[in-house]
């Protein structure tokens, strides 16, 4: 949902028209002439709406005093233009602020000054009167990012960053990455933790926004993690838009991008920094100053007269915030004292850790390695497989390189729980003792370990022969089985 503010004016020779809009250039010259024409509908200070194609205006007519207007008063009508319908409850709001809008208009008796700057040049020469045409722009800029801040939907980053932004949320969240848990368990570890939260509001919540399901899994009733919530930097957007859309601000562009790189480049992910940029995010004010810097840079000066002096320290405030947590930077630039984003602030959702687990296992069975020739440098590997029906014994020769051991079981010196596990297998103490001789033995069982399913490998060159049960035979073959390069 978009919002324009206009103020419109019933000048004395013209008749009505727009005096001022914001954000500038986004009102086509016949939507201003429609919209103005709208004070005529008004015969009293007082709200109302009115529509056209796919432009809402709700409107707020009101006069002040004046002593250059005809009867002494101007009459004036602010705009508050959406593209789409609006709730009852943003009309209430809107009609608040115009309130406090006109009212701040009627407690100054020289605004008025404001709408005479291009009506004669006697006027235009008036120092006061180009100070107090800016100073109502400033107010009319003012009310935009008020109604911004009272009336927008709350993004999906404003979203997950108040989630986030409670502790009890968090830690909780956290204990379900690990795997569902009944309600029951649930419950008594997070009355036990937070005595204050409520639990049944929280798990509310969290289902509303999808980011747990509750179901039953036989008897029980269980709280599943469908999706994890992090937050990161990353370099802002706005760099690649001046370099492809404003090529007259190269210079500016190039010192941008290396105030960029610097801080990226000694930048340290830590937990501490990631609840500095939830708080940053969670802070309504603060998350509208990012969401302008996003924008690229902007003049300090420029930032701080769209705001009335009872916020400016506020402002002031803020923007220190923000340089003290790195994410914005403020410099000299031609005079001008810039504020730039210096990095900005994502947050991503993605499987919660033991899903992820659970795909990386299924994942890594059907990925399939391409053919590579026997090298001199490959083992040879001979194994025995038992017929279980015939009771036979087969023998095969396979082939396999180092790199391919590595890929079936894992980078050398790791723990050999850790190995995957690719199956059943009788009696393989020969890749045994391969898988002992190359990694580190962590807590394995000779007797019991099953290390693969032979199966699963691919054969390079396969020779069989049969063999009667002989364990005399057996015994001997797996005594063969330490390999030599």
């Amino acid at each position: 949902m978009n919002i324009i503010i206009a103020l419109s004016w019933f000048h004395r020779k013209i008749g009505p028209m727009i005096f001022y809009s914001y954000p500038e250039g986004t009102l086509k010259e016949d939507e201003k002439i429609r919209i103005a024409d709208q004070i005529d509908q008004a015969f009293e200070e007082g709200f109302f709406s009115h529509s056209f194609d796919t432009i809402i205006s709700l409107n707020y007519y009101f006069e002040i005093y004046s002593k250059w207007a005809r009867g002494q008063k101007e009459m004036l009508m602010v705009s508050i233009i959406f593209d789409e319908n609006v709730t009852t409850q943003i009309e209430h709001e809107v009609l608040g602020q115009c309130i406090e809008f006109s009212k701040k208009l009627k407690m100054n008796n020289e605004i008025y000054k404001a709408f005479y700057l291009e009506e004669d040049i006697d006027y235009s020469i008036n120092p006061e009167v180009k100070s107090y045409n800016e100073t109502l722009k400033i107010w009319i800029k003012e009310l935009y990012w008020t109604l911004i801040e009272k009336t927008r939907e709350k993004s999906e980053e404003e979203i997950s960053a108040n989630l986030l932004n409670n502790v009890a949320i968090y830690e909780l969240i956290n204990i379900l990455s690990n795997g569902p848990l009944s309600i029951e368990d649930l419950k008594y570890w997070f009355t036990n933790e937070f005595p204050h939260e409520d639990f049944d509001n929280i798990l509310n919540k969290l289902e509303k926004e999808r980011i747990i399901f509750k179901n039953d899994i036989g008897v029980e009733n269980y709280v599943l993690l469908t999706k994890q919530i992090s937050v990161e930097r990353i370099p802002p957007l706005c760099i690649i838009s001046l370099f492809e859309e404003k090529p007259q601000l190269e210079e500016l562009t190039k010192i941008f991008l290396q105030k960029v790189q610097n801080f990226f480049n000694k930048y340290v992910p830590t937990q501490e920094d990631s609840q500095i940029l939830i708080n940053l995010v969670a802070n309504s004010k603060i998350y509208n100053l990012l969401c302008q810097l996003r924008e690229g840079p902007l003049p300090k000066n420029k930032l701080i007269r769209a705001f009335d002096e009872k916020y400016i320290s506020e402002i002031l405030e803020n923007i220190e915030i923000l340089k003290n947590a790195e994410v914005i930077e403020e410099f000299e630039y031609k005079g001008d004292v810039l504020l730039l984003l210096k990095t900005d602030i994502r947050f991503k959702t993605e499987f919660p850790q033991y899903l992820q687990k659970l795909i990386s296992k299924r994942t890594r069975a059907k990925i399939a390695r391409p053919y590579k020739p026997t090298k001199k440098n490959e083992l040879d590997i001979g194994y025995i497989k038992k017929d279980m029906k015939t009771e036979e014994i087969s023998h095969a020769e396979v082939y396999y390189s180092l790199e391919e051991l590595k890929q079936l079981f894992g980078e050398p010196k790791q723990p050999y729980k850790d190995l995957p596990n690719l199956g059943n297998l009788v009696e393989q103490n020969f890749l045994l003792d391969l898988v002992k001789k190359n990694y580190v033995d962590d807590d394995i069982n000779e007797n019991t370990s099953k290390i693969g399913n032979i199966n699963k490998l691919r054969k390079k060159s396969t020779e069989s022969k049969l063999y009667k049960k002989d364990s005399e035979k057996i015994n001997k073959r797996n005594q063969r089985g330490n390999l030599d390069e």
